[in-house]
């Protein structure tokens, strides 16, 4: 489970703000039971003090940490958009992969749009198109449950396609440390999604 600072909570706070309106995020964490008391909550900063307070830096499973955590992975879809969720199945895929033990190599030379199209160009059933979504869903959540230490890496390397020195410059650390987190945020990942298998 994510372990968040207050400062890092007021920044994913704010960024929900930004998304919701923070009258209308107030209200909509108020009818999902995350708190009774609107008494003070006109801000982004009162917000996540109250929620961080409240959740324990969402380590705590309690109605306000599942509220958070469903607004954050609402938030995250609707940016993500349908090009971003076949992004997310694909690394849904590599996660399953990674999971089994069997990791699969992208040949060279393919844009990562050629194995989209695969994707799209080989006919499948509802029940694993729903599959497909639900594993989706769960990648999402895990991710969004990673430090953001761990994540920002993921989303550099596998959404953006960063090579390691141009992370590097982006995190302002070494191309050791990119590494390292990026090993360690798999293995988190591998270790949430463990039920997939």
């Amino acid at each position: 489970m994510a372990n968040l600072t207050l400062a890092e909570f007021t920044e994913a706070v704010t960024a929900l703000a930004e998304h919701h309106g923070v009258e209308q995020l107030r209200e909509r964490l108020v009818r999902m039971n995350a708190f009774t008391s609107r008494r003070g909550l006109n801000s982004p900063a009162a917000l996540a003090e109250r929620l961080h307070l409240l959740t324990g830096g969402l380590r705590r499973q309690v109605p306000a940490t599942y509220a958070f955590s469903s607004l954050w992975t609402d938030m995250i879809g609707s940016r993500l958009g349908e090009e971003g969720e076949k992004q997310l199945e694909e690394l849904a895929e590599r996660v399953n992969a990674c999971l089994d033990g069997a990791r699969r190599a992208k040949p060279r030379g393919l844009s990562s749009s050629a194995f989209a199209m695969d994707a799209v160009a080989v006919p499948h059933s509802q029940e694993q198109d729903l599959m497909r979504q639900q594993t989706a869903r769960s990648v999402r959540a895990a991710l969004s449950a990673l430090p953001v230490k761990f994540r920002l890496p993921i989303l550099l390397r596998y959404f953006e396609d960063l090579s390691y020195s141009e992370m590097a410059t982006v995190m302002n650390c070494s191309m050791g440390t990119v590494a390292s987190r990026l090993n360690r945020g798999h293995k988190m990942l591998a270790q949430m999604l463990e039920s997939l298998r």
